[in-house]
Formats: C-alpha cells, sequence, structure tokens
C-alpha cells in the first residue's frame, strides 16, 4: 500500500496517540517525578517518595478511584457495618443497665475485644443512656452513625489520618468529620496538638482555630516521625499511579482508536502501463466510499454469510483484516500485577472484592478469616482505643469505653451445629435459642414442662 493513501495516514496516526499513551504506564515507573508530583516530594537519598505534605491530602482523596477506591470502600463498608458499644468500667459503672430482655440477651452475646480486658479486668458493664450514644447515633445533621464510619474509615485509608470535631451545641454533643486536608495541627512549647487550624477548600470560608480537646485524632502513625502518618495509599503511590495510567491509556485507545473490521483495498486504475509499472491507486469520493461498503454489507453482511469466499475483482482489489488485537487493547499482565500490589497493601483479596471466578466456599471463608483479622478488627480496635480516649476525656469519665464489635466470618452451617449442640445440651436457654437461631423475641408465657412420667393422650374413639 503507499504510503501516502487516505486509509495508511488514518493507521499511523491512531497508532501514534495509542503508544503514546501506552507509554504513560512504563513513565509512572521509570521516571519518578511523575508520581512525586502527585504524592509529595522526593528523598534525594533513596529516589523514593518522602512524608506526603499536610497539603497533598486533596491530591490523596483526588486519587480515590479505580482499585484504591475498590479496597477502600470494602474496607470501609465492613467496618461501618459492625455494631459500636458504649460501657463503663464495672469498678466505676454509674451507667443504667439496659433493662429490655431482648437487649440483654444482645449485649451479653457481644465479643469485647481483647484491649478492653487488659484495660478493665474484671470486665466492662454496656450502658444504653449515655450522652455519647446519641452522638454517635445522630452525630450532626446530616449524617447517621454508618455514614460517620464510613468517611471516618476512607479518610483513615486514603491519608493515613481522619478527624472528629467534637463541639457541644445546645448541651448535646455533635461529631463532624473533618477532611484531613482541611486540617493543620498546631503544636506548642508544652503540647503537641494544642489547637487546630480549620480551612475548608471554599472560597468563602474563613480559618477556624479548634481547642485541641474538641477535636479527635485517628493516626496510622509512622515509623520515622510519630506525629506524622503513612497511609496504604502513599506506600503504595507508584503502584496507584500506573494503575491510572494504564486506564487512561485504555480509554485513549478506545476514544483516540479507529477499528473497522476489514480494510477493502480498491482497485487500480486501468490503463496501458510499461512492463513492471502499477497503475495508481485511485481517490475516491465519500460518495464512492459509501457505495462500496454498502455494497459489500449487502452481499456478505450477517451470520447467514459467515465464512463465505469473498470475490476479488477489478473492483476490489484485497481484503485484509484491520482491528486491534486484544493485547493491543490490553495490559493483562502488567495490569494483574498492579492490582495485586494495590490489593495487598490494603489487605484486600479480590474475593472480598466481589471476584467469584474460580472460588470455592472453602476459599471464600478462607478469605473472610484473613479479611477479618488481619485488616478489619486492626483497624476497628485503633478506631476504638481514639473513640475511648477522647470521648472520655470529652465527658470527663475516664471509665467510659467505646470500641467496634470485632467481625467474625459468618458461616450458618457451623453456627447452626454449635447452636443445636447447645441447645441439646442445655447449655443454652430458650430465649436464647430463639434470638440468635430463629430471630424471635422471647416467649412470654412458658408452657408447663410435663412430668417425665406423664402418658400422652390416648385418642376418642
Amino acid at each position: 500500500m503507499p504510503s501516502n493513501s487516505y486509509v495508511s495516514r488514518l493507521r499511523r496516526e491512531s497508532a501514534r496517540k495509542i503508544g503514546s499513551y501506552r507509554d504513560m504506564a512504563s513513565a509512572s515507573i521509570m521516571n519518578g517525578s511523575n508520581v512525586v508530583n502527585i504524592f509529595g516530594g522526593t528523598s534525594a537519598a533513596s529516589g523514593l517518595e518522602s512524608i506526603v505534605p499536610l497539603s497533598e491530602h486533596a491530591e490523596q482523596y483526588r486519587h480515590l478511584n479505580g482499585w484504591t477506591y475498590v479496597v477502600i470502600s470494602r474496607i470501609a463498608t465492613r467496618i461501618a457495618g459492625q455494631a459500636v458499644y458504649v460501657g463503663q468500667k464495672k469498678a466505676a459503672a454509674k451507667g443504667r443497665e439496659t433493662t429490655d430482655a431482648r437487649a440483654r440477651l444482645k449485649l451479653g452475646q457481644m465479643v469485647q475485644p481483647s484491649w478492653i480486658k487488659s484495660i478493665a479486668p474484671n470486665g466492662v458493664k454496656p450502658v444504653d443512656n449515655h450522652p455519647v450514644i446519641s452522638a454517635i447515633q445522630n452525630p450532626n445533621p446530616w449524617l447517621v452513625t454508618w455514614g460517620l464510619m464510613w468517611v471516618t474509615i476512607a479518610s483513615f485509608e486514603a491519608t493515613g489520618k481522619s478527624y472528629w470535631w467534637m463541639p457541644f451545641i445546645d448541651g448535646e454533643l455533635h461529631i463532624y468529620p473533618i477532611p484531613s486536608h482541611w486540617v493543620t495541627p498546631v503544636h506548642t512549647k508544652n503540647r503537641m496538638f494544642a489547637e487546630y487550624k480549620v480551612q475548608s477548600q471554599s472560597r468563602y470560608s474563613e480559618e477556624q482555630t479548634i481547642p485541641g480537646e474538641e477535636m479527635a485524632y485517628f493516626p496510622l502513625p509512622d515509623p520515622s516521625d510519630p506525629v506524622s502518618t503513612l497511609s496504604p495509599l502513599q506506600a503504595q503511590s507508584h503502584a496507584v499511579a500506573t494503575d491510572e495510567a494504564l486506564q487512561q491509556a485504555q480509554f485513549r485507545s478506545f476514544k483516540n482508536g479507529i477499528f473497522p473490521g476489514v480494510l477493502i483495498k480498491a482497485g487500480r486504475l486501468p490503463g496501458s502501463l510499461m512492463p513492471g509499472q502499477l497503475a495508481d491507486m485511485p481517490v475516491l469520493e465519500p460518495e464512492q466510499r459509501r457505495e462500496l461498503i454498502e455494497a459489500c454489507r449487502a452481499v456478505y453482511e450477517g451470520a447467514v454469510n459467515y465464512n463465505e469466499p469473498l470475490i476479488i475483482d477489478g473492483m476490489i482489489e484485497s481484503v485484509a483484516p484491520f482491528t486491534h488485537s486484544v493485547q493491543e487493547m490490553d495490559f493483562p499482565k502488567s495490569g494483574e500485577l498492579v492490582k495485586s500490589r494495590i490489593f495487598q497493601a490494603f489487605g484486600v483479596n479480590p474475593i472480598i472484592a466481589g471476584e467469584v471466578t474460580g472460588a470455592n466456599r472453602a476459599q471464600a471463608l478462607a478469605a473472610e478469616d484473613n479479611f477479618n483479622a488481619n485488616v478489619v478488627n486492626p483497624t476497628s480496635d485503633l478506631i476504638s482505643q481514639v473513640m475511648t480516649r477522647w470521648m472520655g476525656n470529652r465527658f470527663d469519665d475516664k471509665s467510659l469505653m467505646l470500641w467496634i464489635e470485632p467481625a467474625n466470618k459468618d458461616d450458618p452451617d457451623i453456627a447452626l451445629r454449635k447452636w443445636s449442640v447447645a441447645a441439646s445440651k442445655e447449655w443454652c436457654s430458650e430465649d436464647e435459642y430463639r434470638l440468635n437461631v430463629l430471630g424471635l423475641p422471647p416467649r412470654k408465657g412458658r408452657r408447663p414442662k410435663p412430668p417425665e412420667d406423664a402418658k400422652p393422650p390416648e385418642d376418642d374413639d
């Protein structure tokens, strides 16, 4: 085909654009400056990212997309679905114990984390009338408990920290989650985190100063700086940048590419030529191109004409495939490698993210157990301990304790077998069995238990 033909020029231009975006994936690894601009400064000693400055947290929030959003949303959704309990150390409990029989059974079944047992060896007494309960259930005019916990965990995983502003308004405690890039901690000579400067991203907002005791700070500590944080998103900045480059390259490939099924080469112009000389290629008008395409479709289009022979004559010189293969349009190997790095950085596996192809029940249960033990429960413990510390300070009550219920894998078959054995051995009450297995409330009246020597009633003939 002549190098100056119309189709050849389009094909070269398409390949050039696709190749330029394909190079973005490798450039994100080869050129550290691309990653640094997204995730922070550069360390001259190692060439890797340094600690992300506070001003870069806004950039980290903007990278909540692709696989990063998938894994963070799974963690946040799981923890947000767990119950939040409030209690007090038994030695100094002042709250009223719950009196509802159904609630007593539920509270009696709850699992307390090991860190509570270590600081409250005598146990914790659940309470249901503390003001902090209302604050957790209705933190502010637009959020409920689930939303509060979801945004807290999402911010925590993305930026390595979360903030709660906890003012008393009209005598009631309110909780407002504050984005990390809005907050600047202020350290004084005598006190770290003495106060916080809060500035929203709206150009009409004014900077506010919040006392340190009104702000709860949830940090994922950085080993190299005790007052700074290190998020999984930052730790895998190269993989995140590469994933976004792959997606951009794929998007641009389909947007800018040309994907006809076949390439039809029109016949050459007729005329007498010298021996060995080829006739010129015709330059067709737009109407002629449409007529040629319609003529081919009329004869060969559709499943009934599949694999039918195509006759080449003076009108059509040749027909050749013209499309991109799967390898040209996708990045199967590099894409899976980047995905694996991001998933492992956050401790999430594909089964937890909803991938069921090739997975069986045993693998699903193992994935669930691993996710709970290595991600959900450790993160819940950290959030619970921060809530306990700051809520206790806010109410000046050192006996106050808050914790997120530990997550356990749900295997209905194993649970039913355990309850069946417990019921047969009389290790549980009827109300416990009704509530936890059947989902029924306690029975108001008890049927009298017949004596052991009682005979069944005889049928009347």
